[in-house]
């Protein structure tokens, strides 16, 4: 079986096929169910699992395979429900960023060597998303979308 074709910014480290993203002198391989989002060449993607199949560390993987491509012109920002939820992504964030990109603990924001940034945001109730009125971003993530309620 051939490896699947992956988009610029990621790479095939051998005869396995596994992805890997480099985040300037660290370098993470895609397990799992990440292989498959990461070659994905679907822009809008559900991504669902079971709890802690290391979906979030995907996200963030997606991400800088992203920002690898586009340097500068790269601008995401991933939302949870809750700002207390926001703390696992940050934590996994300075696990994978931690040392190459630098974090604005302020402004909740990671901006890597090239100028791409990466927003942490919550939306705790549908007025909140008001504020990202007109922003533009080349990607959007929605972690644990099952955590936001019903709209009916």
């Amino acid at each position: 079986m051939s490896a699947p074709k992956l988009p610029p910014g990621l790479r095939h480290p051998g005869p396995r096929g596994t992805p890997r993203v480099t985040v300037t002198r660290k370098e993470f391989r895609a397990v799992g169910p990440q292989i498959d989002l990461l070659s994905c060449p679907v822009e809008d993607v559900f991504y669902g699992g079971a709890r802690g199949g290391m979906k979030t560390y995907g996200l963030v993987l997606d991400f800088v395979a992203h920002a690898n491509r586009y340097g500068q012109a790269a601008r995401g920002i991933i939302f949870r429900r809750t700002y207390d939820e926001l703390e696992e992504i940050e934590r996994i964030c300075h696990e994978i960023l931690g040392g190459v990109w630098s974090w604005s603990a302020s402004r909740r924001t990671w901006t890597s060597p090239k100028g791409a940034t990466l927003k942490l945001r919550y939306l705790d109730r549908d007025e909140d998303a008001d504020h990202y009125q007109g922003h533009q971003y080349t990607r959007l993530y929605i972690d644990e979308a099952g955590a936001f309620p019903n709209p009916r």
